[in-house]
């Protein structure tokens, strides 16, 4: 079983759910998504899904095709301030 709290899991969830909702703006830099009430950016993406895999990995989950993926989109995660390498 994996370590955690019940709240962590949940936050997984529903970080999980807005990814799969928001995965359209993988590799799309000039699309906006409405998504509830918000409109999202590509860096919005990045940041949650660099959340996400962050706190998967905490918990004890395997996140390499997270890392990999990461390693792929290096240049927009640098664009952004963003270091994916701590995931």
């Amino acid at each position: 079983m994996q370590n955690g709290t019940s709240w962590q899991f949940d936050q997984l969830t529903q970080m999980h759910q807005r990814i799969t909702a928001l995965q359209q703006l993988a590799g799309q830099p000039d699309l906006v998504v409405l998504y509830q009430g918000r409109a999202w950016h590509h860096r919005d993406f990045l940041e949650l899904s660099l959340r996400f895999a962050l706190l998967a990995k905490s918990l004890g989950h395997d996140v390499r095709l997270y890392e990999e993926w990461f390693a792929q989109e290096a240049a927009w995660f640098c664009h952004y301030g963003l270091d994916w390498r701590r995931a």
